[in-house]
C-alpha cells in the first residue's frame, strides 16, 4: 500500500500530508498531535482582543490484540484548519473521523474519506465593448476554475513482538 501512496504522490495525482506513527501497549490510549496555536483578533463592543486557535492534527488510537493476532482498534483523527474570512472574522475548518475497527496485524485499511469539488464559471468585460460582435472578444475574458479536495485516512497497525528474557533462578 505504501509503494502505491508513494506512486501517487510522484504522479501529482495525491500528497502525503502527514504520517504519523506511535506505539503504545495493548488497551492503552496514545495520542500524537502537531500543529500550531494560531493567533487572531476578535472585536467585541468595541474592544480588540486577541484569541488563539489550534490548527493541528491529532490522532488518537487505542489498540487491543485479540487472542487471534488480530488488532481492534478505537480511532480519533482530528484535523483543524485556517479557513477564509468570512465577515471579517478568521474562520476555522475542522475535518475529523471517530470509528471502532478490526484489522489484521500489517493490513493498510481506509478508515474514511472527505472529497469536496468546486467548479467556477466567470466572465468579465468591459461593458458596451464586449457586446460587439467579433469585435468583443478582444474585450472580455472567461475564467473556469475546478478544484477537488480529497481527505483519504489510511491505518496500518502493527503488533510489536519484544523478545521474551530467561528467568534467572
Amino acid at each position: 500500500m505504501n509503494a502505491k501512496l508513494a506512486a501517487m504522490e510522484s504522479q501529482g495525482k495525491g500528497k502525503i500530508i502527514s504520517a504519523p506513527k506511535i506505539a503504545t501497549l495493548d488497551n492503552k490510549k496514545a495520542l500524537i498531535k502537531q500543529g500550531l496555536r494560531y493567533p487572531y483578533q476578535t472585536v467585541d463592543d468595541g474592544k480588540i482582543s486577541k484569541k488563539f486557535e489550534d490548527v493541528t492534527l491529532n490522532l488518537e488510537v487505542t489498540p487491543h490484540v485479540t487472542p487471534d493476532n488480530r488488532i481492534s482498534l478505537t480511532v480519533m483523527i482530528k484535523k483543524n484548519d485556517i479557513g477564509d474570512i468570512i465577515g471579517g472574522e478568521q474562520s476555522f475548518m475542522t475535518k475529523e473521523a471517530n470509528t471502532e475497527l478490526l484489522v489484521n496485524d500489517g493490513e493498510t485499511v481506509v478508515i474514511g474519506g472527505i472529497i469536496k469539488s468546486q467548479e467556477d464559471r466567470g466572465s468579465d468585460g468591459i461593458p458596451g465593448l464586449s457586446q460587439i460582435p467579433l469585435l468583443g472578444w478582444f474585450f472580455k475574458a472567461k475564467s473556469n476554475k475546478d478544484s477537488k479536495d480529497e481527505l483519504l485516512i489510511f491505518i496500518t497497525p502493527r503488533i510489536v513482538q519484544l523478545e521474551q528474557r530467561q528467568i534467572r533462578y
